[in-house]
């Protein structure tokens, strides 16, 4: 089991929840917010001076400006799902992997220096003449 990963995985989790609960509210803020500054901003114009060049710039731009948010939003969500499978499949790593290393680490500790030379004879790493004159250096 590799901790580290599982524990990445899981706060990506966790992270991903806490978006798709939260990103529907600040979103609502985003466009209350937009639509105050629009009215705010935007000069009004009583109807009988109202050019059409005007309104329909005006339209335009506030066409764009829902267009830009609401990809913002498509992008926030699928971006979040995105985490939550990156986390589930980093949680399924760190749950499966096996940690070899220390494995390893455990079995060279219990090996004499002799038994390690004849393990590395066997391989091939070393000759028979290698191994004699290693032997005389570890015993």
């Amino acid at each position: 089991m590799r901790i580290s990963t599982l524990i990445t995985g899981i706060l990506l989790i966790i992270g991903a929840a806490v978006d798709q609960a939260l990103m529907p509210k600040m979103m609502d803020k985003v466009n209350t917010l937009a639509n105050n500054l629009e009215t705010s901003l935007i000069p009004q114009m009583p109807n009988a001076q109202t050019n059409s060049a005007y309104t329909s710039t005006l339209f335009e731009a506030n066409g764009m400006a829902e267009k830009i948010t609401g990809m913002t939003e498509k992008f926030l969500e699928y971006s979040s799902w995105v985490s939550v499978l990156v986390g589930i499949g980093m949680v399924t790593y760190g749950v499966l992997a096996k940690n070899n290393r220390s494995k390893i680490l455990q079995l060279n500790k219990h090996e004499s220096p002799l038994e390690i030379l004849k393990g590395r004879l066997a391989k091939g790493e070393i000759t028979k003449a290698e191994f004699a004159e290693l032997k005389d250096d570890v015993v």
